[in-house]
């Protein structure tokens, strides 16, 4: 590895000048990350209520169908009916997700 005497001023002042170097940007108030973490978490715990209901419910729904075949059926159309109205209306999408 070169010493940095050996790079001229300039180069060695940008090393100098690293984005490491610099100081932070603004800082979100405490309560503002609360709400955000919050929001966040809530997501998270509906989402994973969500699996576990469904995962719950499919022995029961492959019984009515007759057919363990047809869990897989079971599983795209549920798939599809989340993620569809995220494609279909972008902006909607998080206001109307459940």
């Amino acid at each position: 590895m070169a010493h940095s005497d050996e790079y001229p001023p300039a180069v060695r002042d940008q090393e100098l000048e690293s984005p490491i170097a610099q100081e932070p940007g603004p800082r979100l108030p405490r309560r503002r990350v609360l709400v955000i973490m919050s929001g966040l978490l809530l997501g998270m715990l509906l989402a994973a209520l969500d699996q576990t209901i469904v995962a719950t419910a499919l022995p029961t729904i492959a019984g009515d169908l007759h057919s363990l075949s047809k869990l897989s059926w079971v599983v795209t159309a549920y798939l599809l009916d989340r993620a569809a109205p995220r494609r279909l209306a972008p902006r909607t999408a998080p206001a109307t997700a459940s």
